[in-house]
Parts: structure tokens; C-alpha cells; sequence
């Protein structure tokens, strides 16, 4: 698989060929950028006043929803950069500075940051990655880094990490090549899953949830681009793949998976397998005991597809398996399909989930282009989706979901909505 890019997407927008947007037509094609542009007004506006906010430290629950500070500020900064405003706009480099002072106290503040700090450098650079850094970047993005992979619980994160670490805490032998077993997943390498079972009990509050996780997997992508690559690496990346292989569904019902490639898509595998086993719908859960549903299904493949990127020795026999995994992924989606809502959420268990409905689009936008597919059983995700970003958007250029409350306000609404009409995720 070619290395995830988390690119600038100023070559999609008011562009219109070879089904670069999904296969929508010219008419709505205008119509999107005009709504990224009204989009990205008021975003620009409510970045100036959320720089006038001090960075809260840690975790809050307030009503005005100031609990990742960190993130969030650079959740509008990626938003942005995602919708054309240049990297010389004075804003952008507030926002960058701002960042800059602020050590990672969570995991999301450091995921996303890194998000934002590997794009602005990038697009600062006339679009080539940046992997000669200014010292205080450098030292910014280490530290992000760092601070990730020392909350690297047997591949997966919570809310916090323990700091106080150059990098993935958990050894391992450089000559061993480690093996996740057969295509089936039996018979996993016991010095491995000795080793993701070390990781899982450093965890203090021993849990973890998939999208802390995402967000770490993202951020530390983000910093490899950069060229910053953590201690041990190699086994955070490998435990990872264990873990998001071994927390998919076991099982799930048989579909007759019906995909639609995206014309002239680079790098999309195909997931047709016809001398393997039935696809069956099979996704990911918040983490622990609750039930699968849309925006963590979405999380899950994506951070399997990002590990994958970054280890170069899987073996043949993992790699299949892996693409068993996203192709029971996509059938889950093809069962659960909802683009008006975050699927299944109402049964997950979480209280916050029903309302994540722009971070389920923002994971759908993820799937589709990492997998280069434009529709699964007829459903265009991307027409759909932005059919009915266009219709809920305020006149003053804002997004209204259908859902509302936690965790996403005005801003972060915008800001995914943004995300996903630019389609900004790259491979």
C-alpha cells in the first residue's frame, strides 16, 4: 500500500474530471465550492475568536465545549488549509504558534495537532513534505510524538498517555520478524502477543477506545511523514495491525458485497475475492463490550490501513488478511448504511455517540478514499453526502447537524463537514 498523504485538496475542488468528485456533475460540483468558500469564511471567523481563548490544561466538560483545546484549534487550522487558504495567511501562523506552546496534555490535542503541523508545513513547502525541520518544529512535533507512543496500550489509546517516554516503552528484538499468524488469524506469533499483552497491562486505567485511537494512529502517521519516527516503531506499528485485526467483529452476516471503484483510482485494491469465504459485515466498536457502529467501523479501518503503511516487511499471509479485514468492513457499511446519522449508534452503549454525526461523515470520507470506492450497493457516498451538506448548511455558511450536543458545536461541525467536502484524505 502507498504511504498515506493527508494532502491539501486545492487540486479537487472546482475541478470536475475523470470522477475526481465522485461522479457528481458540473452543477453540483459549483455548488460545492461555493459552500467550502461560505464554509471557510466563517470558519476563519471563529478561528480568530477561538484564538482569543486561553489554552485550557486537560480535560474539561464545559458547556461551551472547550475540552480539547489543543485539537480542536487545530481541527479548524486543517479545516482550513483543506479549503484553499494559503499557508502565508497570517491566521494559519497564529494558529501554528499557539500550538506551539502548548505540550500535548491528551491524546487528541497531539493526534490532531500533528494533523495540522505535518499539512502546514507541507503546504508551507509548495506541497512536498518537510523532513528538514526548523528546530522548534522539530521539537514540537517530537514531543507529540513521544508523547503518543507512550500511550500506545497494546495498539490502542485512551483518553491520556503517560508521557515521560522518547517512545513506544515496549522493547523488542530488531532480527525477530513477528507474524500475526494465518490468514484466518490463528496460531498468532506468541512472542508478539506477548508483547501486545505486556503493552495492555501498562494501561492504569485498563481501557481504550478506537477513536482516541484513530487519532493517535493519524497523528503519529503525520509525524513519520515529517520525519520523525519514534522509538520502536516498528513493533507500535505491528501491535497496532494485532490489535485492530483482533478487536474486528468475529463474526457477522454474509453479504453480497457490491462495490463500485472510483474511475481512474490510484492504488484501490480489489475487494471481489471471489475464491474467498462470503464476505461478512463485520466492524469495530467504541472498545470493551459495546456493539459496533458507523463513525468507530470507519476509525477502525483507518487505523489498520495507516499501520499497514508504515510497516514494509508484513508478509504475504498478514497483508491478505488485512485486506479480509477492510472488505468485511466495507460489507458492514453496505448492512448499515446511513449517511443522515452515525449508524448503530443509538445501540453502542456510548452517550455521546448518536450526536457524533459529522465525525461519522469525516469517517466515511476516510474510507472511501483510502479504498478508492465510490459507492457500495449503489450508495455514492460522497454524492450523498454532500447532498445533504448542502441542504442543512446555515446562510452564514455554518453547518447544522441532524443530531446535536456533545461532542460537536458549531466549530467542529464546519470543520468536518469541510473535511469531508474536500475530500482531504489521501493515500
Amino acid at each position: 500500500m502507498a504511504l498515506l498523504v493527508l494532502a491539501m485538496a486545492a487540486s479537487v475542488l472546482a475541478k470536475e474530471d475523470g470522477g475526481a468528485k465522485g461522479g457528481i456533475d458540473k452543477k453540483m460540483t459549483k455548488d460545492i465550492d461555493q459552500a467550502i468558500v461560505k464554509g471557510r469564511d466563517w470558519l476563519q471567523a471563529a478561528a480568530v475568536k477561538e484564538l482569543s481563548v486561553p489554552l485550557a490544561a486537560g480535560i474539561t466538560h464545559g458547556s461551551k465545549n472547550y475540552t480539547f483545546p489543543v485539537g480542536r484549534l487545530a481541527l479548524l487550522g486543517l479545516a482550513m488549509l483543506e479549503s484553499r487558504v494559503p499557508p502565508s495567511d497570517a491566521l494559519l501562523l497564529r494558529i501554528w504558534e499557539k500550538i506551539r506552546t502548548k505540550p500535548p496534555a491528551t491524546t487528541y490535542d497531539a493526534g490532531v495537532g500533528l494533523l495540522f503541523a505535518e499539512a502546514y508545513l507541507r503546504a508551507s513547502n509548495g506541497g512536498r513534505h518537510v523532513t528538514k525541520l526548523e528546530p522548534r518544529d522539530q521539537e514540537w512535533i517530537r514531543k507529540a510524538a513521544a508523547y503518543l507512543a507512550s500511550g500506545c496500550f497494546g495498539g490502542a489509546w485512551t483518553y491520556r498517555c503517560p508521557g515521560a517516554s522518547d517512545g513506544y516503552p515496549i522493547g523488542e528484538d530488531p532480527k525477530r520478524k513477528y507474524s500475526l499468524g494465518d490468514a484466518g488469524g490463528e496460531d498468532p506469533d506468541e512472542e508478539l502477543a506477548q508483547k501486545v499483552a505486556e503493552s495492555e497491562g501498562q494501561n492504569p486505567g485498563g481501557v481504550h477506545d478506537h477513536s482516541n485511537s484513530q487519532y493517535a494512529v493519524l497523528g503519529l502517521k503525520a509525524a513519520s511523514l515529517c520525519g520523525v519516527k519514534v522509538k520502536n516503531a516498528r513493533l507500535l506499528w505491528r501491535t497496532v495491525v494485532y490489535h485492530f485485526l483482533k478487536d474486528q467483529e468475529a463474526s457477522g452476516p454474509e453479504v453480497d458485497l457490491k462495490l463500485t471503484r472510483e474511475e481512474g483510482g490510484k492504488g484501490s485494491e480489489d475487494y471481489s475475492m471471489d475464491d474467498e469465504p462470503k464476505p461478512r459485515a463485520r466492524g469495530w466498536s467504541y472498545g470493551g463490550p459495546s456493539k459496533a457502529y458507523g463513525s468507530m467501523s470507519a476509525a477502525g479501518m483507518t487505523a489498520l490501513r495507516v499501520a499497514q503503511s508504515e510497516v514494509e516487511d508484513l508478509s504475504g499471509e498478514e497483508r491478505h488478511r488485512i485486506k479480509l479485514s477492510v472488505r468485511d468492513c466495507l460489507a458492514w457499511f453496505q448492512v448499515n448504511w446511513a449517511m443522515d446519522k452515525n449508524p448503530l449508534s443509538e445501540h453502542s452503549g456510548g452517550g455521546m455517540a448518536p450526536a457524533a454525526h459529522y465525525y461519522h461523515l469525516y469517517g466515511v470520507e476516510r474510507i472511501g478514499m483510502l479504498t478508492q470506492v465510490r459507492a457500495i450497493a449503489g450508495h455514492a457516498w460522497y454524492k450523498e453526502g454532500a447532498e445533504l451538506l448542502l441542504k442543512v448548511q446555515k446562510p452564514d455558511g455554518s453547518w447544522l447537524s441532524p443530531a446535536q450536543g456533545y461532542p460537536e458545536d458549531d466549530r467542529v461541525k464546519t470543520a468536518y463537514a469541510l473535511l469531508f467536502l474536500a475530500r482531504s484524505t489521501r493515500e
